[in-house]
């Protein structure tokens, strides 16, 4: 591409925002592979009528991406996606038969890894039972694919 052709490009894209091909003067879709897909919301499921199968799988905390509220919101994603570096990141592997194991930060950043039982309860309310009886309600907010988004409920007691 030449320079002119490459100013002319940016510039529409800049100025008018939209770039248009010349030949047919249709808009140019660009879908740019550094695009999160957490701009993407056609694979959301809606959360009124979430099932067991759609929170199923190991879930690991990206807390670069947690709200900087005080919202108490944490965002998970598939134990596959390319984190940055971290010193330690918690988990959920939810799996069939209301099985699942907790995954926390150990000593020397290590991991340490607990069975515990999970259901949804009220439909969209995410409950984890611990060993010793320690209960966690988390609001499931949003989940897709590649996102999850739970938000602690505190007791009210």
């Amino acid at each position: 591409m030449n320079i002119a052709r490459f100013s002319a490009f940016y510039f529409v894209v800049l100025i008018i925002g939209t770039p248009i091909h010349a030949a047919s003067h249709k808009p140019i879709v660009l879908e740019p592979s550094c695009l999160h897909d957490r701009w993407k919301t056609s694979n959301k499921v809606n959360i009124m009528s979430l099932s067991p199968k759609d929170i199923m799988g190991k879930w690991v905390h990206s807390h670069e991406e947690d709200p900087k509220d005080a919202s108490l919101r944490e965002v998970y994603r598939p134990s596959d996606w390319k984190f940055g570096p971290s010193r330690g990141r918690r988990g959920y592997d939810l799996q069939e038969g209301n099985l699942a194991s907790v995954q926390g930060i150990g000593p020397a950043d290590g991991l340490i890894e607990t069975e515990a039982k999970w259901w949804l309860e009220s439909g969209n309310v995410l409950v984890i039972l611990e060993p010793g009886g320690a209960i966690r309600r988390l609001h499931v907010e949003e989940v897709g694919p590649n996102r999850l988004v739970l938000r602690e409920l505190l007791d009210s007691n």
